[in-house]
């Protein structure tokens, strides 16, 4: 067997430290990793974010129309439009302006039998 010089030796020996050292890092990047897990799994959790229950839907709403009265819509109208224009009445406010003809009734949802008015 052919013993390499002392230069082949030292090349090799570099060679060596090098694929070491290379080995030595990832293997710290894997120790750091798995550190980071373990912290994340036992750092206390946040309690939930509290879910807000959606506003009720108003039981009557006042739908404007140009240069005619508001139409007035049942809590259940497939008609309403919730939308810009209109206002939240409760049943009382509904009464009155039907009864001073201030509002007009929804033809599809007839809240006026609803409120129990003629």
């Amino acid at each position: 067997m052919i013993e390499p010089s002392a230069e082949e030796r030292l090349t090799a020996l570099r060679l060596l430290r090098r694929v070491q050292v290379d080995d030595l890092a990832r293997t710290d990047r894997w120790i750091a990793q798995a550190e980071q897990q373990l912290a994340d799994q036992q750092k206390p959790k946040p309690p939930p974010e509290p879910t807000r229950a959606p506003l009720p839907r108003p039981p009557y709403v006042t739908q404007t129309r140009h240069g005619r009265p508001p139409i007035l819509h049942g809590p259940d109208c497939w008609v309403r439009d919730d939308g810009i224009g209109t206002l939240a009445i409760d049943a009382d406010s509904a009464r009155e302006g039907l009864a001073g003809a201030v509002i007009e009734a929804c033809d599809v949802c007839t809240p006026e039998a609803e409120l129990g008015m003629p």
